[in-house]
């Protein structure tokens, strides 16, 4: 009789689980700034089976003389999968960097993964997507994925520029008094914020590339006119291209 309730009780749980997973992938769908509930669920999932399994053992062997055992096993093999998984991404992430430097602001396409890295953690790699979108992604997931630094669809070398910031600001301050002058300037695209990669820093100062999301050419003119009036900031055009055309 217990094994029969602990069955139905599993069917049920298994079956809300079910619904409550249709009902997150239909606001993530609707809602796409909501992505972040996809890893909560997974969270929840996850804590809800371990306490059914923990809840079950109680429920059919409290009373029997190996009752402790087994709850200590079952803890024991909770905290070896727990573990595992924690290591398996953070032995990935030491893959990847080797496999690939890749540095904040580069675009990447891995399979059907896309976007910007905007930092590597420990145990994932942080993209920003052509949507807007933050994504934590698991080293574990990409690891043995073919990595491309890829451009973004329908962007152009008119949708590029390289810019050199003052040695007396420091590469953090430089991109983020970059980014300000940029989303200040009247011609900029304020529905797509621009990709700023940092390249180098020399004696002559810390460069990046800056990448302008559904801007015309008109428009980059001004707005590289507008970043060049900036006393720590200079444009610096690759040979044989023209900001004045």
């Amino acid at each position: 009789m217990k094994i029969t309730i602990v069955i139905i009780t599993g069917i049920l749980i298994f079956l809300g689980i079910k619904i409550l997973r249709l009902g997150v992938r239909y606001i993530v769908n609707r809602y796409r700034r909501l992505s972040v509930l996809s890893n909560i669920m997974v969270m929840v999932e996850f804590l809800i089976w371990t306490g059914f399994v923990f809840q079950s053992c109680t429920y059919l062997f409290r009373y029997k003389f190996f009752y402790h055992y087994l709850i200590f096993g079952l803890i024991l093999i909770l905290f070896a999968f727990l573990t595992w998984f924690l290591l398996l991404d953070i032995f990935a992430g030491v893959l990847f960097r080797i496999k690939h430097s890749l540095t904040p602001g580069t675009f990447i396409d891995a399979g059907n993964i896309r976007g910007q890295i905007k930092a590597q953690a420990l145990t994932s790699v942080i993209l920003l997507t052509k949507e807007g979108l933050i994504q934590n992604i698991p080293y574990s997931k990409i690891t043995n994925t073919v990595i491309t630094e890829a451009g973004i669809h329908g962007i152009t070398e008119d949708n590029i520029f390289k810019i050199r910031a003052d040695l007396s600001l420091g590469k953090t301050e430089a991109e983020e008094l970059i980014r300000t002058a940029l989303i200040n300037s009247p011609w900029s695209n304020l529905k797509e914020e621009p990709l700023i990669r940092f390249l180098e820093k020399n004696e002559k100062g810390n460069h990046f590339e800056v990448t302008l999301i559904a801007s015309k050419k008109k428009q980059k003119r001004f707005i590289t006119e507008s970043l060049d009036r900036i006393p720590l900031l200079q444009i610096t055009p690759e040979k044989g291209s023209s900001l004045a055309d």
